[in-house]
């Protein structure tokens, strides 16, 4: 009888320490799993934000653009409408976006030089505009056929498309890792229950 109770007695403190360890493991990777979701969510988040802003900061240079060519072409001051709003737009969306990529530094390189090359092209179309105010509308159109505008254009498109085509692939890998966080979440839940069910049912 005494053997019989130290086995029942020796039996139910491993259930129960076994029982314990796998309560602690579940809380344990559950926290782990939690913070893991929780920092690509973050990062998901941020990366849709510098996507949108890459979008937003090239399609007002085109509007800047747009109300730089129709003022130069009419003189009329009502065509630079498009192009007074997309300055103070650009100012505020390249000043998110450097906010944004603080964070993603792969995406720090682009982002600086569209930064450049968006200060570059307010600067030509502020220096027709100029020329056009003060009367020499041929000088200024001289400056618009030179192609520097263009090319520096083409340079915005290009490198904004670049943020653009980073971002979809970040936010492919974090979607991924999401789930993939979320799939080992599952996992750990059942395992860590399939181990309490067996500890319960040893100890009934």
């Amino acid at each position: 009888m005494p053997v019989t109770s130290t086995i029942f007695a020796r039996t139910t403190i491993a259930l129960l320490v076994v029982g314990f360890l796998a309560v602690l493991g579940i809380i344990t990777a559950s926290l782990w799993l939690a913070a893991q979701v929780e920092s690509f969510s973050t990062s998901l988040s941020t990366v849709l934000e510098i996507r949108r802003e890459a979008f937003g900061v090239r399609s007002l240079a085109v509007d800047a653009e747009t109300g730089q060519r129709g003022f130069l072409l009419t003189q009329d001051e009502s065509y630079l409408a498009p192009y007074e709003m997309a300055v103070g737009g650009i100012e505020k969306e390249m000043a998110d976006l450097r906010r944004l990529v603080s964070t993603l530094p792969v995406l720090g390189e682009a982002a600086g030089r569209l930064d450049a090359l968006l200060a570059a092209k307010l600067s030509e179309l502020a220096d027709t505009l100029e020329l056009a105010r003060r009367g020499d509308v041929e000088g200024a159109l001289e400056l618009v056929r030179s192609d520097a505008g263009k090319t520096v254009m083409d340079d915005i498109r290009a490198t904004s498309g670049i943020i653009i085509t980073e971002s979809n692939r970040l936010i492919t890998q974090y979607n991924e890792e999401l789930a993939a966080s979320t799939r080992t979440l599952i996992v750990v839940l059942v395992a860590g229950g399939l181990v309490i069910l067996a500890v319960v049912g040893g100890s009934a």
